[in-house]
């Protein structure tokens, strides 16, 4: 965050003084990309119950201003802080959800006649999953998809040489 000033008063400085860079940079097409990977996989439930996601924005938010593209990767680690918040945020999401549609179905109110709105939310849940996999994920059938992540490397190579070489029985002390 050296952009923003060496010292958390620098940054805090930087926040309050250009505002116009840290939001566009906040709001920015990469950062969208980010976010939706990270909530797609779960339907987006976690919006329903945005005060399990207060926890995650001071982690999100220093993620989406960050210089380092990696911040906002699903394939680093940087985001693990996040996971069980998002998770959380969404299994209340999804009862929140479910909660408001049994209550516009027991009014009358839900235009599609069914008495399980769990279903319907939890299709909606998987028609997500497979959408973000065909968008984001490495899978054969998706769009990203390149057979370079799935070659065995003379790296690779070694590293099998190495474990073939420890006794499997063998304590790491």
């Amino acid at each position: 965050y050296g952009h923003m000033g060496d010292t958390p008063l620098e940054v805090l400085r930087f926040l309050l003084t250009h505002p116009w860079v840290v939001l566009s940079k906040w709001f920015s097409r990469d950062n969208a990309i980010f976010v939706l990977q990270m909530l797609l996989p779960l339907g987006l439930l976690a919006l329903a119950h945005p005060k399990s996601l207060c926890i995650a924005a001071i982690t999100f938010f220093f993620m989406l201003v960050s210089q380092q593209p990696a911040m906002r990767s699903i394939y680093f680690h940087y985001k693990i802080t996040l996971i069980p918040i998002v998770i959380v945020a969404s299994i209340l999401g999804f009862r929140s959800v479910v909660g408001r549609l049994e209550a516009m179905a027991a009014r009358r109110a839900w235009p599609v006649k069914t008495d399980r709105p769990r279903a319907g939310v939890a299709a909606f849940v998987a028609a997500c999953v497979l959408l973000n996999a065909y968008f984001f994920g490495p899978f054969p059938f998706s769009r990203k998809f390149t057979t370079k992540l799935f070659r065995i490397t003379e790296r690779d190579r070694l590293l099998y040489q190495v474990k073939a070489a420890i006794d499997p029985v063998a304590r790491i002390q």
